[in-house]
């Protein structure tokens, strides 16, 4: 279902305008729906990335508060060998 909206152009290379036109004809959608639903999946994290990196720069600029790492670690009743021995998310475990 296609929502009128502003128009927006956008040059694409030949090959990922192709990509566009067969999921657009697998899926019976122009391909402008295809583009819309790809932007609209993407932008958030997009979004997220942007504002991790804006709040790195001022984490390192120095303007925001920060707390060391074994402040952090105390605060949360933890040591630091708990924390190293930790699966990071995605690991096995």
């Amino acid at each position: 279902m296609s929502v009128l909206g502003t128009p927006i152009s956008v040059r694409f290379p030949s090959d990922l305008r192709d990509r566009v036109k067969a999921i657009a004809d697998i899926t019976r959608r122009s391909p402008s729906d295809v583009v819309r639903e790809s932007v609209e999946r993407q932008i958030d994290a997009m979004e997220w990335e942007y504002r991790i990196a804006e709040l790195a720069r001022a984490a390192r600029a120095g303007e925001i508060a920060t707390s060391p790492l074994g402040v952090l670690i105390a605060d949360l009743g933890m040591t630091e060998a708990e924390i190293n021995a930790a699966p990071l998310d995605g690991d096995p475990a």
